[in-house]
């Protein structure tokens, strides 16, 4: 009876793995494969009758092999779950497997025992490595990747392309820059300049994301950002202006320097586009209006928002305008002309809501 359950619970998995693809491996330090599904061999395009020639640094790919045989014996200290290597089958093409197990120390050497499932064809520029470290190294990249990013690459994904699409697009821009931080910086140790720069570019970035809108750069002292709606630009720039009144209140209490900003805001036509080269490439917004925005921004006044007559135009109705400008741009034969704003109004759940950069802050 004993050896009929036996049996029995053998039947059920090889029937198991049999359905969930999965396939059995032993092997030891010198490589060689001591026992192997035959299937396992057979998906690879090997011959199972003759396996003489194939050892483990056959069929797994170098990196991973030196990582899962060489010398980092660390990998295998609590046994190894949801490895993700590449393995080569007969034609030399990389495929991508799942590998679990365990390494035993024997007097002849050291044994492994694994268990493979094929992960499908999977782009071969991803990664070899332990799953859950992967997935730690993903969401620490991830903090510096905006979320519009990943779903647009998520998108591209399931859509069979290797690239995001080129598309062109009416957005308003935004351009944020910190004043005097040249000088500011000269005066502080690089712990004290960064702890700012965190703390100034922080707030700045947090209203820009509670808008709706894209932080597509910080670069140093400045912010640039996409919005689709030009009013929630604005909110953001009023909002990121009374966030550094703030600031300074506790600035001039701990007699430090007061940190002003200056926005330039415009809306237009550009192209969103993948720049670069296949080793790195870069998401953004390109064009004349991007460069409108950003000559705003370096014609306004420290603590203000110098806002185009384009943005103004489509939301002119919800703004307080506090003086027309217009500015020299080069390039350009007539001057670009250019609103001071400190009010926005819009509707909120309860009603209209008016917000003001000249608002008491408490």
């Amino acid at each position: 009876m004993p050896r009929a359950v036996m049996h029995t619970e053998i039947d059920f998995l090889k029937d198991l793995t049999k359905r969930l693809d999965l396939y059995f491996l032993e092997g030891d330090d010198t490589g060689r494969i001591r026992t192997c599904s035959g299937g396992f061999l057979r998906n690879l395009g090997y011959d199972p009758g003759s396996t003489g020639g194939i050892t483990l640094f056959t069929i797994f790919e170098e990196a991973s092999a030196q990582e899962l045989f060489g010398r980092k014996f660390s990998i295998w200290q609590n046994g190894l779950r949801f490895y993700r290597a590449k393995l080569k089958n007969s034609a030399g093409e990389l495929i991508y497997y799942d590998v679990s197990g365990s390494m035993d120390v024997q007097p002849g050497g050291r044994r492994y025992r694994l268990m493979l499932r094929e992960l499908g064809p999977m782009d071969l520029s991803l990664e070899t490595g332990p799953f859950l470290e992967n997935v730690h190294a993903y969401s620490i990249a991830q903090r510096y990747i905006s979320k519009d990013l990943i779903q647009r690459a998520r998108r591209a994904a399931s859509s069979g392309q290797k690239n995001l699409l080129n598309e062109t697009r009416v957005l308003t821009f935004l351009f944020a820059d910190l004043v005097s931080f040249t000088a500011y910086s000269e005066k502080r140790n690089p712990d004290e300049v960064v702890q700012m720069l965190n703390l100034s570019i922080g707030a700045a970035s947090s209203n820009i994301i509670h808008y709706n809108g894209l932080v597509d750069k910080i670069m140093g002292d400045s912010v640039f950002a996409i919005f689709e709606e030009p009013l929630n630009a604005i909110l953001a720039a009023v909002e990121m202006q009374k966030q550094f009144q703030i600031l300074n209140l506790f600035n001039v209490k701990n007699n430090q320097d007061e940190i002003q900003v200056r926005i330039g805001i415009h809306t237009g036509e550009c192209i969103q586009a993948s720049l670069g080269t296949d080793d790195h490439m870069e998401w953004t917004a390109i064009g004349d209006s991007v460069n409108i925005a950003s000559r705003l921004e370096k014609a306004a006044a420290p603590g203000t928002i110098l806002v185009s007559a384009a943005t103004v135009d489509v939301v002119r109705d919800n703004l307080s305008l506090v003086k027309e400008v217009e500015i020299a741009v080069k390039g350009k034969s007539v001057p670009l002309k250019g609103y001071y704003i400190n009010r926005v109004t819009f509707q909120g759940p309860r009603g209209p809501i008016s917000l003001g950069v000249d608002d008491d802050v408490f």
